[in-house]
């Protein structure tokens, strides 16, 4: 029984096959379509919403690879040359080097409105690539394809009102929380929930948390990443460690 609500479920709010994740580095082709496999009660956390964590929080480092690669240097200082084999001075190095997938490295970007602008603006069109390759490949129904809360020109799923198209603060902020909520199951024993009506849930010693969704608000829409840090030292999530992705 639930093997078949699984797969209803699957069917009637995204399709026919899974969605199309990005490809992992280094690994080939995919051999044929991705199908939809049954999910056991016990596993639907973990296999669920530790999922949407994980491919959340990679996309939110694809994009912020992307916006570090191209944003434009700053122009290097004028200084006298050192003599050879002497020490870098403090200071000297880029500040726009790619630091690897820690929350740390993220959180240092917010502070900057420009970066933080930039980093949503990338994230939007990551996905708005992957949903475009996802529904080139949906299978054509009666009814049209079933996305989603549906797209423009097209019916939602189960005759639901259409979502408004979600901003690019929203975004940042819903991957933002993907990887914290990542770094929560990593370092500092967090565990996934599945709630009906929230869906993912972050679980902190056995209970639901209710104020990581303000810090992260308050991170992602104004770059006060105060709150957000507390919220890191006191849950004991190390922003310093790399995180686990896809």
């Amino acid at each position: 029984m639930d093997a078949a609500v699984s797969f209803l479920a699957a069917r009637l709010f995204v399709g026919a096959r899974p969605p199309v994740a990005p490809p992992l580095q280094g690994a080939g082709p995919e051999e044929g379509p991705r199908q939809w496999t049954p999910v056991d009660w016990h596993a639907y956390p973990e296999e669920v919403a530790g999922r949407i964590w994980r491919t959340g929080a990679a996309r939110l480092f694809d994009a912020l690879d992307m916006a570090e690669r191209t944003a434009e240097p700053e122009p290097a200082p004028r200084t006298l040359p050192l003599p050879a084999g002497a020490p870098l001075p403090l200071g000297s190095l880029p500040d726009r080097t790619w630091c690897g997938p820690t929350l740390a490295c993220v959180l240092d970007r917010l502070g900057s409105p420009d970066a933080r602008s930039a980093l949503a603006a990338r994230l939007a069109a990551l996905q708005h690539q992957e949903e475009a390759r996802a529904e080139s490949q949906q299978p054509l129904l009666d009814e049209g394809p079933l996305l989603p809360g549906g797209v423009e020109g097209q019916p939602a799923p189960m005759g639901l009102p259409l979502e408004p198209p979600r901003g690019e603060q929203e975004l940042l902020a819903d991957h933002l929380n993907s990887a914290i909520c990542c770094a929560a199951v990593d370092t500092a024993g967090a565990s996934p929930g599945l709630d009906w009506l929230d869906g993912p849930v972050l679980l902190v010693a056995g209970e639901r948390d209710t104020a990581l969704s303000g810090a992260v608000r308050a991170a992602a829409e104004y770059g006060e990443t105060g709150p957000l840090r507390e919220w890191l030292t006191a849950a004991g999530v190390r922003p310093d460690k790399p995180l686990r992705l896809l």
